[in-house]
């Protein structure tokens, strides 16, 4: 397996990778590793031999196929965390395991992915109850915006594989046209599917900011009685993971069943970001356009 020819797809997060995952990649006839742990990767101490017997255990064996597709998205880093994931290191060291790998990383328009950050976190899967602007500053100090200045990652990767190896695409292109999208990533792979399929569109819509309103107005005392709980020691760290899983869990769907009787998902309304924030990714994003030839300009990224 180790002498396959190797393609590693690196994320972005909030690009559609749980799509790409687990439907794309399952239906092409190629060796697939979904999500090996991270750790393996990314910690300070790294074994080669572990983290070759990590893909190997994770990998789903195709028949009559040399080629194998590895898929982490933390190969391209922590982007929402305050978790700072050396890609110099992860990238030399999928560089030292696999030498001629090619690299696919899919890239999103900075404004768009802090709003779908926003809607998971107080939707979907969090119990955020501050406002978008908030949130944003709170990230700020997670060094999310320079994380979101995508030059930094692609030329990282082009000094470490070759700018031939790395193929760069944009997840507007996906939403804009499936199946074209779908088209480059087998051309990259050099495979088809093994069964042609129509695959669920991606949901791209906005959620009206009164269905987010409703569940951040849920989230407020939720927050307030548990930190208070574990702040006294009356529940511990764990007991508080639970806690918090159990609830998005379960309010994640009953508040936007209810809600949906009421207010539309439906939202064109933007919001507000910041202009400095928005110049701050001008800069970055102007780079791109000019020594990649990415047209960010169509998909309305900040120039």
């Amino acid at each position: 397996m180790m002498k396959d020819e190797v393609f590693i797809h690196i994320g972005l997060h909030k690009t559609a990778s749980s799509f790409l995952q687990q439907s794309v990649f399952r239906d092409i006839n190629i060796n697939f590793v979904p999500i090996p742990r991270r750790e393996y990767f990314v910690n300070d101490e790294f074994d080669s031999k572990k983290a070759l017997n990590e893909i190997k255990d994770r990998c789903i064996q195709s028949k009559n196929s040399n080629k194998m597709l590895i898929s982490q998205e933390y190969f391209s880093g922590d982007i929402e965390n305050n978790n700072i994931i050396n890609i110099n290191k992860v990238a030399d060291r999928l560089k030292f395991l696999f030498p001629n790998a090619k690299i696919l990383l899919v890239l999103r328009h900075q404004i768009g992915y802090l709003e779908s950050l926003y809607n998971y976190r107080v939707v979907n899967r969090g119990y955020v109850y501050t406002k978008f602007d908030q949130f944003f500053e709170e990230r700020i100090a997670h060094n999310i915006v320079e994380k979101l200045c995508y030059s930094s990652l692609i030329t990282t990767y082009h000094n470490v594989f070759g700018q031939h190896n790395v193929k760069i695409l944009l997840y507007e292109q996906l939403i804009e046209n499936q199946d074209d999208f779908l088209s480059k990533i087998y051309k990259w792979l050099g495979e088809v599917p093994k069964i042609k399929k129509d695959y669920q569109k991606i949901n791209n819509v906005r959620k009206n900011p009164k269905l987010i309103e409703a569940h951040r107005l849920v989230n407020y005392p939720f927050n307030k009685v548990v930190d208070c709980l574990h702040s006294n020691r009356i529940i511990s760290k764990e007991q508080l993971r639970v806690w918090r899983n159990f609830y998005s869990n379960n309010k994640h769907k009953s508040i936007t069943n209810f809600a949906s009787k009421f207010i539309s998902n439906k939202n064109t309304q933007k919001y507000a970001v910041s202009e400095k924030y928005v110049k701050y990714f001008r800069a970055d994003n102007n780079w791109i356009m000019t020594n990649l030839g990415l047209d960010l300009e169509s998909y309305g990224y900040p120039l």
